[in-house]
């Protein structure tokens, strides 16, 4: 969360049991969500206080929530752990469901700032913004991490569940 507080949890009990969100009062209010219990939530600077590592790499799927995880988080200058890659689910950002993600502009411009730039996941390359808009999962990497190499074959095809396609030709 992007504060200490308690948060409603939603399960998503029907088909993505994965697919739970944790929102405050007003969110919750707001969706018109039943809360099946509450959690307490803690900011992504407590958790990296823990981490004892000068360098980590994240992987975060809290649907939709990074916006409220990052954005303070990338705008703190002194973070103390270098995290050159952040592989992030796009989907729920971008769609914006439940309200989770209402600065989504916000948290590109606290990652750009912060030196980060989006590469697709399946091609490795930089991310056009036709493909960034599209709710794919997208790797950030930090201008100062170890390059990561394109995938060495002429073309990618990527099906997704909502029924699209997209190709993308590597040179």
């Amino acid at each position: 969360s992007d504060k200490r507080t308690k948060l409603k949890a939603i399960l998503n009990k029907e088909n993505n049991q994965g697919g739970n969100v944790f929102l405050d009062d007003e969110e919750a209010r707001a969706a018109g969500k039943e809360s099946d219990g509450e959690v307490d939530a803690v900011k992504l600077a407590d958790i990296m206080e823990l981490v004892e590592t000068p360098v980590a790499i994240l992987k975060v799927d809290i649907e939709g929530s990074e916006c409220k995880v990052f954005t303070d988080y990338l705008k703190n200058p002194t973070k103390g752990i270098f995290i050159p890659y952040i592989l992030m689910e796009w989907y729920m950002i971008d769609s914006h469901m439940m309200g989770v993600c209402p600065n989504i502009s916000e948290l590109k411009e606290a990652l750009k700032n912060s030196g980060y730039h989006p590469m697709g996941v399946q091609t490795r390359m930089k991310i056009k913004k036709s493909f960034f808009e599209g709710g794919n999962n997208v790797l950030w990497v930090h201008q100062d991490a170890t390059p990561i190499q394109p995938l060495k074959v002429a073309e990618v095809v990527v099906h997704y569940e909502n029924g699209t396609v997209e190709r993308h030709r590597l040179v």
